[in-house]
């Protein structure tokens, strides 16, 4: 797991799982960190994020996809 601070450019809605929960996409100067499907996380992301730095923590799949594990505002 990888843990950093990031400035968020952007925060995409899409798709919603299979069970209806949010899903979104976090954009980083270029990076992008899709959330995971039907996680309490997705919930506490906000459009008032955009802008500010995150501490983010997030892990990449075998085949190379980066997965949001915690974002939270930097205190």
């Amino acid at each position: 797991m990888i843990h950093q601070i990031k400035k968020l450019t952007d925060l995409k809605r899409i798709k919603n799982s299979i069970n209806g929960n949010p899903n979104y996409l976090l954009s980083f100067d270029g990076f992008t960190i899709k959330t995971k499907s039907d996680n309490m996380e997705n919930y506490s992301l906000t459009d008032g994020m955009v802008g500010k730095d995150l501490l983010v923590s997030y892990h990449f799949t075998k085949g190379g996809k980066a997965i949001l594990d915690y974002a939270n505002t930097k205190k």
